[in-house]
């Protein structure tokens, strides 16, 4: 049995290997999603498309995308019309133009997403004009529910669209509530949105609060309802006003921008990331820098990797004296390899002002991540020891690094404090 070690070893690290090579070809499908469905939509899909006709000179965003976006988004209009069930009440008979606009208002706050047909709801309820509802003995303009329906008013979702610039729209309001329920009930979100959301969240906090206890804003008052109004609020003047709330609320609509992986103030859309600096110019200028705090390594924790890996490796050899010769080289390849995974363990963190660093032991600069890109952090543990996740955001895509460490607990605790304090969502 012992002949056939190395030979199992082989056998599992290929089979890790080609499912690593799976996962990487699957994520690259995905991502090639729409492109290879623009291949074939563009040979069924003109400008000409009977749905066109509803949305141009009508529909502002739609309007100014260039002609190949625009087929792009008329089949995912198609595609967002097909999947739903459409019913008029008060006598509304729902037409194409109903349907069309409808998902027009889903398309244009998902456009940059990958997943954007909003699955959990599968029913649109369409009213001729505002509806009475019985629980808040109020009339409405729109309403999104756990249950899987929106309802809109027809008579208003146009209005909205004709008074593009007056941060009044309840289509994408409603969409909005949408896109957000979705991830809040983990019912097919979009990945990208879920683990940008909670940096968002912490970011746009501050505002919501002036709003909630009164105080002036950019943003109508009705923002300071519940998080979940603001957030619609936002979404609403992040379209209609994007040139202002830029200039007035800077870093909320940077990140909001991330967030729906688009800008609208251009226009195709594309969201125009900032230059970064390369990593060798990153070190260069940190080499100045004073931490602001350095977590110490556990001599406890050292120690008992230690212990483990002499022991692992007296064992083997002392199998291997009584054994072949080939053992015994094995042996020694164990432990060194066991030697490695120790020296890497024993990466230093660094926290800077601006910048989160990861020197290897020998001091050397590994990662340099500046702090606005840092999405999230996550200390995991697991039979490998403890790491630091840290979690990125590039062109809509999220970007996983782990850094393992042998840093005290306490030290590890307060420099996650202080992330937080840098506007970094732990978790």
């Amino acid at each position: 049995m012992i002949e056939y070690i190395p030979y199992i070893i082989i056998v599992f690290f290929t089979g890790y290997i080609c499912y690593g090579l799976f996962l990487l070809a699957q994520n690259a499908l995905l991502k090639l999603k729409d492109n290879i469905a623009l291949a074939f939509a563009g040979k069924v899909i003109t400008r000409n498309d009977d749905l066109e006709k509803y949305l141009l000179n009508r529909f502002p965003y739609y309007d100014r995308l260039p002609d190949p976006l625009k087929i792009k988004f008329l089949l995912r209009v198609k595609n967002f019309i097909r999947n739903k069930q459409f019913e008029g009440r008060e006598g509304l008979e729902v037409t194409d133009e109903i349907k069309s606009w409808v998902a027009a208002s889903a398309i244009q706050l998902t456009f940059g997403l990958s997943k954007y047909s909003l699955d959990h709801f599968s029913k649109i309820i369409v009213y001729p004009a505002a509806f009475y509802n019985r629980q808040n003995d109020a009339m409405h303009m729109g309403e999104t529910n756990t249950h899987g329906i929106i309802v809109l008013s027809w008579k208003d979702l146009q209005e909205g669209f004709r008074e593009p610039t007056d941060n009044f729209n309840v289509g994408l309001h409603e969409m909005a509530h949408a896109l957000e329920l979705q991830l809040l009930l983990k019912e097919d979100d979009d990945t990208f949105f879920g683990n940008y959301y909670p940096k968002f969240s912490l970011i746009a906090e501050e505002e919501f609060e002036n709003i909630e206890n009164e105080r002036s804003s950019f943003l109508r008052n009705y923002a300071g309802a519940n998080r979940h109004e603001f957030f619609a609020v936002c979404i609403e003047y992040f379209f209609e006003s994007g040139a202002e709330f830029r200039q007035r609320l800077p870093e909320i609509y940077y990140h909001l921008c991330i967030l729906l992986n688009q800008d609208p103030l251009h226009e195709d859309g594309h969201l125009e990331e900032p230059l970064r600096k390369t990593q060798e110019e990153l070190a260069s200028e940190i080499t100045s820098l004073v931490p602001l705090f350095i977590p110490q390594n556990s001599m406890v924790r050292l120690s008992v990797h230690t212990i483990y890996f002499v022991f692992i490796f007296s064992m083997l050899v002392v199998q291997g004296f009584k054994g072949t010769t080939e053992l015994l080289y094995f042996s020694i390849l164990i432990a060194g390899v066991a030697l490695l995974l120790i020296y890497f363990r024993m990466n230093k963190i660094i926290l800077y002002e601006k910048y989160l660093v990861i020197k290897n032991p020998s001091g050397k600069f590994t990662t340099i991540y500046e702090l606005n890109d840092i999405v999230a952090v996550n200390l995991t543990s697991d039979r490998s020891g403890d790491s630091l996740e840290v979690v990125g955001a590039r062109h809509g895509t999220i970007i996983r690094r782990r850094h393992s460490y042998l840093a005290k607990g306490s030290d590890m605790n307060t420099l996650l404090q202080k992330l937080r304090e840098k506007k970094i969502v732990v978790r």
